[in-house]
């Protein structure tokens, strides 16, 4: 069964935010290589819409990581 793209690229994020938490988008971009810088910051917004992960800070200082489990 073959996962669609986007949603290997979110397992891939999590799996970065699990090992690297507080990262900035372009940490996260050094560290999955080969894809567009813009399309991740997509992928990245829509995720925190989603409450599938969560941010601290604004602009250029803006951090993510893997929401606290209640």
């Amino acid at each position: 069964m073959q996962l669609h793209p986007q949603l290997h690229l979110k397992a891939l994020i999590k799996e970065d935010l699990k090992f690297h938490p507080r990262s900035k988008i372009s940490e996260i971009h050094s560290r999955i290589d080969d894809l567009d810088v813009k399309y991740l910051s997509k992928v990245i917004y829509k995720m925190y819409e989603d409450k599938e992960i969560d941010k601290d800070g604004k602009n250029k200082g803006t951090v993510y990581f893997l929401p606290n489990k209640r």
